[in-house]
């Protein structure tokens, strides 16, 4: 396994499916050997803020046998026992937006079921089981829960699992009928309120425990 220090990363290029399943990102990379030389070569990686390869870090690498770009530069990657990243210091780590999109996404559509099946059960009479016929039905209901994540998060990572939660509860005590939660609307109205306790919770919490 060879060694040496990063000089240099700089993004190349991203590459994605047919599928659109994911997205690769690959990057330009120089590494001082051992014997002082210079290796230049190509890595990949599924996140376009990579910490794979950080520069001014010694490290370990292997080259790719047989994966060669169009100017036949080796492809690089970490050792086969050290592929997960370590932490680097004053570098906060954040995911990809692409995934954090998709589990909003999932997240909404199992509160979507989770509320309708809550409904139906707490409150038979709204007959609302003879109202969906369709599963896009579901998929509008997730669409509004989306929307409400992108609005109250401000595209912030930690307000979007904060709204998620909130929606979760609020879904949670649909079965608390003296709360009359019988609709999409007042289950947004629920999760606002839940959202606003845990953010007063955060504030009230501040000089107590300092940062």
């Amino acid at each position: 396994m060879a060694k040496g220090k990063v000089k240099e990363v700089t993004f190349n290029r991203e590459w994605a499916p047919d599928s659109g399943a994911f997205i690769n990102y690959y990057f330009n990379i120089q590494i001082e050997k051992e014997d002082n030389t210079i290796l230049n070569g190509f890595f990949s990686t599924n996140k376009k803020d990579q910490n794979k390869f950080i520069v001014g870090s010694e490290i370990e690498y292997r080259i790719i046998e047989g994966k060669e770009d169009k100017n036949g530069q080796p492809k690089i990657d970490r050792p086969e026992t050290d592929k997960s990243p370590k932490a680097v210091t004053g570098k906060k780590w954040k995911r990809d937006v692409t995934v954090r999109r998709s589990i909003i996404a999932q997240s909404s559509l199992d509160t979507a079921v989770t509320a309708l099946n809550a409904i139906i059960n707490t409150w038979p009479e709204l007959k609302v089981q003879d109202k969906i016929t369709k599963i896009s039905q579901v998929g509008s209901i997730a669409d509004n829960m989306m929307k409400w994540i992108a609005q109250y998060s401000g595209s912030n990572e930690q307000m979007e699992i904060i709204c998620q939660s909130s929606l979760k509860r609020a879904v949670a005590i649909i079965p608390i009928k003296s709360l009359k939660i019988k609709s999409t609307t007042d289950i947004l109205n629920a999760a606002k309120e839940f959202k606003d306790m845990a953010i007063a919770g955060t504030e009230t919490l501040i000089p107590l425990i300092p940062e």
